[in-house]
Formats: structure tokens, sequence, C-alpha cells
């Protein structure tokens, strides 16, 4: 074994190293690397693809971002129909006196009729002054019934609003005057206690 070791290697024995170990490694080396390559290029083509896509994105949100802008810019410049220093001035030339002598309003007329100032449309029930079934005294106590709005309380100048509160107070006037004038002989024996027995 000694003179195997010590013996320095021929032209056959490279040929035999080279042809059973370096070859297949190159080989086999080479191949990985030909796979890797095809592999990165496959990588790569795939996010070319993602790339290509994120710019086609891009240019189509800008385009949309143009459109946005370009709409956006026309809704401002359009006319406002209810620009409320416009409608200020045009009824500063109306003749107020005229108004508040219609409906009865002493105060000034400072804010324009709209949709929002509108008073709200709530049921009104009459309370009757009297029960007819009952005894004298309850008769004679009239119950009262307040047509006072929280808008009316806060002071509202509405014209609309104050047109139906006067009116509801017509309303509820004719009907207290109604109430009063019943038959003499209806309230006479209600007032009267009952002596039949």
């Amino acid at each position: 074994m000694d003179h195997l070791a010590l013996r320095a290697p021929t032209a056959h024995d490279m040929k035999i190293l080279i042809k059973t170990c370096l070859m297949p490694l190159a080989l086999k080396t080479q191949n990985d690397s030909l796979a890797f390559v095809h592999e990165l290029k496959q990588e790569m083509h795939v996010n070319l693809k993602y790339v290509e896509s994120l710019e086609k994105e891009i240019e189509e949100l800008k385009s949309e971002k143009a459109e946005f802008l370009n709409m956006y810019d026309t809704i401002l410049n359009q006319p406002v129909l209810r620009q409320p220093t416009a409608y200020k001035s045009k009824r500063s030339q109306l003749p107020r006196h005229r108004f508040a002598s219609q409906v009865g309003v002493s105060r000034d007329l400072t804010k324009p009729v709209t949709p929002h100032s509108w008073p709200q449309v709530r049921k009104s029930f009459f309370a009757k002054p009297y029960d007819v079934n009952a005894p004298g005294p309850s008769r004679k106590s009239l119950k009262h019934v307040s047509f006072q709005t929280s808008r009316e309380s806060e002071g509202s100048n509405d014209m609309a609003h104050n047109y139906y509160l006067v009116e509801a107070k017509k309303k509820a006037q004719h009907q207290k005057y109604k109430a009063l004038n019943i038959k003499p002989s209806v309230q006479q024996s209600a007032r009267l206690p009952n002596t039949a027995n």
C-alpha cells in the first residue's frame, strides 16, 4: 500500500478520474445551471407581465383621475341655482310692508320661505270645552289648546308659518264660540242635579 500512496498519477489515471468523477459533475453543473437560467427567465417573464399590468392600471387610473377632475371643474363652474347672496339681493327689493300687512305680521321679514322653513303639519285635536254628561262645574272650566309650535317659540319670521298659525287660531276661536252657542235646555238639564228620585 505504501508504494501506491507515493506513486504519481499517470495519464491513464487522470483519464479515469475525469471520466468517472469530473465529467458527470461538470454535466450535472451545466444542466443545473441551464435549468436555473430557464427558471429565472420564466420568473422574469412573469414579473415583466405583472409590471406591465401595473403600468396599464396606473394609466387607467390617470385617465380616470383626469376625467374626474374635468367633471369636478365643470360642476364647480356651473351656476348655482340657489345662491343665498343672489336671492337676498332680489329679496331686498320687495316691499316688506305689503307682506306684513297681508298676514298680520309686524316683524321684519328676514328669512326666505323655503321648503325647509315650512312648518311641520301636525294633527290638531280640539278639546271640547265641556262634557255633556259631566256635572255643572266641570262644564264651566274651558280646556285651553295651545297652538304655539317650537318654531314660533324660537322667534321664526316665516310668513307661511305665521299664516298657518293665524288660521289655526281662527279655527280654534270658531270652535270655542260654536261650542258655547248650544241649546239652553241641554245646558240647564246637565247643570241641575238629578231630582227624579
